[in-house]
């Protein structure tokens, strides 16, 4: 992945004021994505935010397109299910709670989202690192078996722990 993230970083700078992306094609992509993955795009979308650029195209079967993250397209915080499929699927949500379930390996990351007030439940024991939109990084220690109440809050997380962390985030509507 480094290897590709440093080609498209490359090939971005080589074409500031010309084309401004670079486009990576089906062959390329199988080797780190196999076609029939799931959610393939999501995990390519996830690839290039770590990596400072955008996914601003892509076609199965085709290509991927990337360019420059550029500070006027900075999204605000977004729904974890939504920004990060990945790692976070929705198990309840009805008119008064949304549950759901998360799972991050040792060194996975999920990019920037927010929750409003909110208990976590943790399966396992884990270290993960929080990064707030305003660059403040805390790592939280969770045990399993425990739960702890959030106030509304945005945020990274990478699993900087040796075990999985699997946890219930149950956020609050009313």
């Amino acid at each position: 992945m480094k290897i590709l993230a440093a080609r498209i970083k490359r090939q971005l700078l080589l074409d500031t004021g010309k084309w401004g992306h670079c486009a990576i094609y089906e062959n390329e992509l199988q080797r780190i994505w196999p076609l029939n993955e799931e959610h393939r795009k999501a995990k390519i979308e996830q690839f290039a935010k770590e990596y400072g650029f955008c996914l601003s195209f892509y076609k199965p079967g085709v290509c991927a397109i990337f360019e420059k993250e550029r500070p006027g397209r900075a999204k605000k915080a977004q729904d974890p299910a939504k920004v990060d499929p990945v790692h976070y699927r929705v198990i309840l949500n009805d008119q008064r709670v949304r549950v759901l379930d998360v799972h991050h390996k040792p060194g996975e990351k999920s990019p920037m989202h927010a929750h409003p007030y909110h208990v976590v439940y943790s399966f396992t024991d884990s270290r993960v690192k929080f990064t707030s939109s305003d660059g403040k990084t805390e790592i939280r220690t969770l045990k399993a078996g425990q739960a702890k109440w959030h106030n509304a809050e945005d945020h990274t997380v990478e699993n900087v722990g040796k075990t999985e962390e699997h946890a219930l985030d149950i956020e609050l509507k009313k």
